[in-house]
């Protein structure tokens, strides 16, 4: 979940906006085969991801999940996420991706 900094012109500083989430596509006529794509193309499309995209790789379907464990390929060159300080009585963990402006927080589970 990523959360935008938006200036607010009357109060200096920043807020927080959660984005909606995207229209969903419309259905495909025929199903397409992504689980069948060559592991050489999908190592060379995991080397090119940003890091949120990166780790969502392996949920489109347990071929690329595979895949992923197999090739161990990481994205190559892309900024590093900062672990923002929190509050010491705060469960949540906060990141800021550079790439995204974007802040994550992450829940115990």
């Amino acid at each position: 979940m990523c959360f935008k900094k938006l200036e607010n012109r009357e109060r200096p500083g920043f807020l927080l906006h959660l984005d909606p989430p995207p229209e969903p596509p419309p259905p495909p006529t025929t199903p397409r085969p992504w689980s069948k794509l060559p592991l050489p193309f999908v190592k060379d499309l995991l080397r090119h991801l940003q890091i949120p995209d990166y780790i969502r790789f392996s949920s489109v379907c347990n071929a690329w999940h595979v895949s992923k464990k197999r090739g161990q390929t990481l994205p190559s060159q892309r900024l590093p996420w900062l672990l923002l300080p929190r509050h010491i009585d705060e469960p949540s963990v906060t990141f800021y991706s550079l790439s995204e402006d974007c802040l994550y927080h992450k829940r115990p589970l």
